[in-house]
């Protein structure tokens, strides 16, 4: 479907419940816990946002992620959405979200529209409790990267998420240095797996609703 159909189509599911937490942990590392677990285990989770932003390439709906450069710390050499942590300049975290992904690639907060937002989910090994925000462009963005927090950009068809053949699993290191089991989604030879392929997963649920719904 067109760019503009995905978008009305996709704005009319987020007007019902999301999917959720079980439609998450899908695509979750084994043993990981549930959402209330980890909110009574970790105190004052540090509040964060990530912006999922979705716009035309060739008249077909696609989202960002960045591969972050491999350096010392947690999420160093990951696969993410846009996005970190709440500061205090920032009105609310919809604002974090937009400045982060202005900061790390260049999207003109004034351009995005933002549409709602996923379910939020914590990142045990950071203690993040991160916000999807949902944004769309209406035309593709040109990405300039802060090569300090970004080594590139992987651009992804939303539609491919309906693919099974993209799901896999393999064994992942933590930056703490735990050996984890994982299913992932592979894009162009990225492996997207954590939180990032917990937050796609209910994206690609609020597409198979738009599919049936069609």
């Amino acid at each position: 479907m067109n760019f503009q159909i995905f978008i009305q189509k996709f704005k009319d599911c987020l007007r019902h419940s999301l999917p959720g937490e079980d439609v998450q942990l899908r695509m979750a590392p084994d043993g990981r816990l549930t959402h209330k677990e980890y909110y009574s285990s970790i105190s004052n989770p540090r509040q964060s946002a990530v912006l999922i932003c979705i716009y035309p390439r060739n008249d077909i709906a696609h989202t960002v992620l960045i591969l972050r450069p491999d350096k010392q710390g947690i999420h160093s050499g990951q696969v993410s959405f846009p996005g970190g942590s709440y500061d205090e300049s920032d009105i609310n975290l919809e604002m974090t979200a937009l400045r982060e992904a202005e900061e790390e690639i260049g999207i003109k907060r004034e351009d995005v529209i933002i549409i709602g937002k996923l379910t939020p989910l914590i990142i045990p090994v950071s203690g993040f409790h991160v916000h999807p925000f949902l944004g769309v462009i209406n035309e593709a963005p040109i990405f300039l990267l802060n090569s300090s927090e970004v080594m590139s950009v992987i651009e992804i068809e939303l539609n491919l998420l309906l693919d099974q053949k993209i799901k896999l699993r393999d064994q992942f290191l933590t930056g703490t240095g735990l050996s984890l089991s994982a299913p992932y989604y592979e894009f162009v030879q990225h492996k997207v797996w954590g939180a990032t392929a917990m937050m796609l997963s209910e994206i690609e649920e609020i597409i198979r609703q738009m599919e049936i719904s069609a």
